[in-house]
């Protein structure tokens, strides 16, 4: 039996509700998803657009949660391995930014990426760090991008969730890790300058972004310097989203069902 666990929240629309996987994927000659005998959604929310950019029957998609985001909703311990990722790995910066975009079929992402890098060396401060997570097709494009620019550089975990852990600030657009990152109640900002295009090119998304991004700072033109000068604040940002689209004690949840 295969249960996929899935990796994310959709934002964007995929598979069979967007063109553009429909011609990448061939996915009108087959269907890939039907391997799985089961796949977990985040939760009832997002079971349907799950169902549907998979194109499988209601029964196999499961609002379980995502296990991955488990640690995530533990308060007590994400702050004991937040501490001892800082300590071992980030020289005790004060503010940790991490820049996680989404992966652009279309092209033109060295651009916007280094829009953001250019940004934080000219204006950050030097207790500052920018990690950048970018999808492993742009590999190269990171490796240029950090070529001698101050306090930045490539995430070398394997595991998204590390990266959210140890990040002060999330900068993203339309990448699932955004609603992950909501659970922690940390800020987050958005740059946005292709919106238009990348909607066109993705066929839409699966929510309104300017309400379900409601709680984030949005940058659609330029990056200006109060992305990295204004204080972090010690009050928690809170997202509504993240109560219908995330259950909690997703291990259990999915353990107890299949046993």
């Amino acid at each position: 039996m295969i249960v996929n666990l899935w990796h994310g929240i959709a934002l964007k629309k995929m598979g069979y509700d967007s063109m553009l996987d429909i011609k990448r994927f061939n996915l009108r000659e087959k269907n890939p998803y039907l391997r799985n005998d089961y796949l977990i959604s985040s939760s009832d929310v997002t079971k349907r657009d799950m169902q549907s950019c998979m194109d499988l029957y209601p029964r196999k998609v499961l609002a379980l949660g995502q296990p991955r985001t488990d640690i995530l909703f533990e308060k007590g311990k994400d702050k004991i391995y937040c501490q001892s990722i800082k300590s071992d790995a980030s020289k005790n910066y004060n503010t940790i930014f991490l820049y996680a975009p989404t992966f652009r079929d279309s092209g033109g992402s060295e651009h916007i990426y280094r829009r953001i890098v250019d940004s934080f060396v000219s204006c950050a401060s030097d207790n500052s760090l920018l990690i950048l997570r970018l999808h492993p097709e742009d590999k190269s494009i990171g490796e240029a991008l950090i070529d001698g620019a101050r306090n930045v550089m490539l995430s070398s975990t394997l595991d998204p969730i590390q990266d959210l852990l140890i990040a002060d600030v999330l900068i993203s657009d339309y990448s699932s890790i955004i609603f992950d990152f909501m659970i922690l109640e940390r800020p987050i900002y958005l740059f946005t300058p292709d919106y238009s295009s990348y909607m066109s090119d993705r066929s839409g998304f699966y929510f309104d972004y300017d309400d379900i991004m409601k709680g984030t700072i949005m940058y659609k033109n330029a990056v200006d310097s109060q992305l990295w000068c204004s204080p972090v604040s010690e009050k928690r940002h809170i997202y509504p989203a993240v109560n219908s689209l995330h259950n909690k004690k997703s291990s259990a949840s999915v353990y107890n069902y299949f046993h």
